[in-house]
């Protein structure tokens, strides 16, 4: 994990993009700042680092033909190897965004890009360059005292308590590549995502939580959208192969491949079925899915929340399935009802 402990914010630069599908254009602020009072200076850091204190997710830099084609990772070597070129490389990541902003649902915003002091990833003390965009305004109320009553004033403005999109680059060459920890709570949807795929271009560390996040992204969509085409399996099959997916991860240290399949999916025919769609998923989101490798608790706890183990039926009953599945029978009665037969020792 990063330690901000120590961060000082040395400069600030700060241009509008808008959305060129739209002709929004760009405008590019004259001068940047390099000196800040102190209680300024903590709202910035509370808007700029606050949210990645807990962040374990890192990325490298990517391009599909050659990385010295990675336009943001070049202004970031520019900048990290001549702190005199940071109003230049600032202007040139406003414009690079700006390029890639056509998509109708982007929305255009203030672009802030900084220059940190005092970070230190794994111990290694770095410098570290955040680039920023606000998106969404809120609405602020602003109480004056006057006269022995209240005024009041409504004004647009930046929550310091949440951030649209944002990433650090930090200046370390372990394993010979900067690394970027990024966050995007704007675009969701697979074609607005812009920032990470087509601004930034990064794609995941090859560390024990993408390896962990990775394994079990593809194990549950094998499990919910390839199993069903293939196999004849119900929602409480699925429910439980989902089930012991998880718990394998979360009774382990480490990850062995030929032992995950023989706990979860145990058929030959099934396994095959696995390891084909999970070499065909590797090579459509450009990820390496190892087979041998340290389990991140962090991973674990973060897929845990989407690895769904609910039944449910119609709109009446939600059934939680949490073990042995031998005790659910499932059936269809004389007048072709569906049924669900669930036997248990204790009723809590």
């Amino acid at each position: 994990m990063i330690d901000f402990s120590t961060v000082a914010l040395k400069k600030m630069a700060i241009h509008f993009v808008g959305n060129k599908g739209k002709d929004e254009g760009v405008y590019l602020s004259k001068n940047s700042f390099t000196f800040f009072k102190e209680e300024v200076e903590e709202s910035f850091l509370q808007y700029f680092i606050a949210p990645f204190k807990k962040m374990a997710e890192f990325y490298n830099f990517y391009h599909p033909t050659e990385i010295e084609l990675n336009e943001i990772k070049s202004f970031a070597t520019a900048l990290f190897n001549d702190t005199a070129t940071f109003d230049a490389m600032a202007e040139k990541i406003a414009l690079a965004l700006y390029d890639k902003s056509a998509h109708p649902n982007i929305n255009g915003g203030e672009l802030f890009v900084t220059w940190f002091t005092g970070c230190s990833f794994n111990g290694e003390a770095v410098d570290a360059i955040g680039i920023y965009k606000s998106e969404v305004k809120d609405t602020f109320i602003k109480l004056q005292q006057a006269g022995g009553s209240y005024d009041y004033q409504l004004d647009n403005g930046i929550n310091i308590k949440e951030i649209d999109k944002g990433c650090i680059i930090l200046n370390t060459k372990q394993e010979g590549e900067y690394i970027v920890t990024v966050l995007d709570n704007i675009n969701r949807s697979k074609e607005a995502k812009y920032w990470m795929d087509d601004f930034l271009k990064l794609i995941s560390c090859q560390d024990s939580f993408h390896f962990t996040k990775d394994y079990l992204d593809v194990t549950k969509k094998f499990v919910t959208e390839r199993m069903p085409e293939v196999f004849d399996i119900s929602k409480a099959d699925k429910i439980d192969y989902l089930n012991k997916s998880i718990s394998y991860f979360k009774k382990n240290d480490h990850f062995a491949e030929e032992d995950f399949l023989q706990d979860v999916f145990q058929h030959t025919e099934v396994i095959d079925n696995f390891n084909r769609f999970k070499d065909q998923y590797a090579t459509d989101n450009h990820v390496m899915l190892d087979d041998d490798f340290s389990i991140s608790s962090q991973a674990v706890q973060k897929q845990a929340r989407v690895y769904k183990s609910i039944l449910k039926l119609d709109k009446n009953f939600h059934i939680y399935i949490h073990g042995n599945k031998e005790l659910i029978e499932r059936g269809t009665d004389s007048d072709g009802r569906k049924f669900y037969k669930i036997y248990y020792e204790q009723e809590a």
